[in-house]
């Protein structure tokens, strides 16, 4: 029983699907965009944005 056990689990499947295309999101340039967005010297959002009602 713990070797079917085993073998169902290295025969389940990770990552990409067959067939399926990959789409390049881009992860770093995103990063960078948020982080200059938020945290540069002028952020496109100020306090007044953030500001609690």
């Amino acid at each position: 029983l713990a070797e079917e056990e085993e073998a169902r689990q290295h025969r389940r499947r990770r990552g990409s699907v067959p067939g399926h295309i990959v789409i390049d999101r881009d992860h770093a340039a995103r990063h960078a965009r948020i982080m200059a967005d938020y945290f540069n010297d002028n952020p496109v959002y100020t306090d007044y944005h953030f500001r609690r009602r």
